[in-house]
């Protein structure tokens, strides 16, 4: 099971019902460790000792000044970088209080620590606003998946909920787009951006979103699942469709192998309304489509199987085929993408890697 550290301010959880975020994320399925100012001097110790895969700071945690000083602690940041640098996630809710005062989130690696929340006017009322999607967004896998987002929705959430009404408090400032894809943003009376969401970009070994939002305490499960989907599993490239009404041991055994190794990916039910697989191919969130040992890959809907051959005669997914009848099972990889080419390169490197290491005579790659 995915593990998530999660940081509240206990006073605040104390005072208000939606400030509690654990069963909401409880919903999604993953393990909640909660740290609050009572044991948060156990964090930074705890992430090198338990296999976290991602940190959440919830709304106004770092309103708590106990918490404060630890993420600001010398020990803190370094043991945080390397979690996170080790390809964990960390998402960054509405924290108020910093805000107010324009603390950078200096625990955060160096290239993306500058930024910081930035309060909105005095005049201005939470609920003034709009919520825009910028150019990047649009194709962004944090608006795709699971759920597609309809940024109306969010608005009319963020503005209905009988709790705590609002668009946004405070927004991101010093993000710069070098370092910060930026998602959702609002504008001032003089048009200049005022980022909302942001997250790292894709080329960096780690996963890191700020959201000005209070996702968890309005309860905008469908946009914190989407985040939290990349952040704490991975991008899901892989989907199989299966025959839910068959079963097949090795492949069963193959699936719970996956799951084991945290592997992302997505199940699909050859059976059912294949409207989700549909929508994910044509936008990109898979790339690679496993056929189980009961689906035929030439007697799927014929409308799924056109589909898929235009996107393999584009090279932008893969299929792996797993066949099998009375007599045989057949393996094989279809695709235009220079795939084989890539993989015996990793490969050379790994067994380069193995000799370099001495393990030679009597070995495996000995043989090899």
């Amino acid at each position: 099971m995915y593990k998530i550290a999660l940081i509240q301010n206990q006073s605040e959880m104390s005072h208000y019902g939606y400030a509690d975020a654990r069963h909401l994320l409880r919903d999604f399925g993953y393990q909640i460790i909660l740290y609050t100012a009572q044991n948060i001097d156990d964090l930074p110790f705890d992430l090198t000792r338990f296999n976290y895969n991602a940190i959440i700071f919830a709304s106004n945690a770092l309103n708590d000044k106990t918490i404060r000083n630890i993420v600001k602690s010398k020990e803190f940041i370094e043991k945080f970088r390397n979690f996170i640098n080790s390809g964990k996630g960390a998402l960054i809710l509405h924290q108020l209080r910093m805000a107010q005062d324009e603390i950078p989130l200096e625990f955060l690696p160096d290239n993306l620590n500058r930024v910081h929340p930035k309060v909105r006017g005095e005049s201005e009322t939470a609920s003034e606003g709009d919520l825009k999607l910028s150019s990047v967004a649009k194709d962004h896998v944090f608006l795709l998946y699971p759920n597609p987002i309809e940024i109306e929705e969010i608005k009319n959430q963020c503005l209905t909920y009988k709790s705590l009404k609002g668009l946004y408090w405070h927004y991101w400032d010093d993000a710069s787009n070098t370092d910060w894809d930026e998602l959702l943003y609002d504008e001032d009376s003089d048009g200049i951006k005022r980022p909302l969401i942001i997250s790292s970009k894709e080329s960096d070994p780690f996963r890191i979103v700020l959201c000005s939002l209070t996702l968890d305490w309005q309860k905008q499960k469908p946009l914190l699942q989407n985040i939290l989907t990349v952040l704490v599993e991975g991008k899901h490239k892989t989907a199989i469709l299966k025959d839910f009404q068959t079963r097949n041991a090795g492949f069963e055994y193959f699936i719970e192998r996956l799951k084991s190794l945290q592997f992302a990916f997505r199940i699909y039910d050859k059976n059912e309304n294949l409207v989700d697989f549909e929508r994910n191919i044509r936008n990109g969130v898979h790339s690679i489509v496993v056929f189980g040992p009961c689906v035929d890959p030439d007697k799927i809907d014929p409308k799924i199987k056109a589909i898929l051959r235009r996107y393999l005669d584009e090279g932008q997914i893969k299929q792996i085929c797993i066949s099998q009848d009375i007599e045989r099972t057949r393996f094989f990889i279809e695709g235009k993408e220079r795939f084989a080419f890539r993989l015996l390169y990793d490969l050379e490197l790994k067994i380069q890697n193995e000799l370099r290491s001495g393990f030679i005579d009597g070995s495996f790659w000995s043989t090899v």
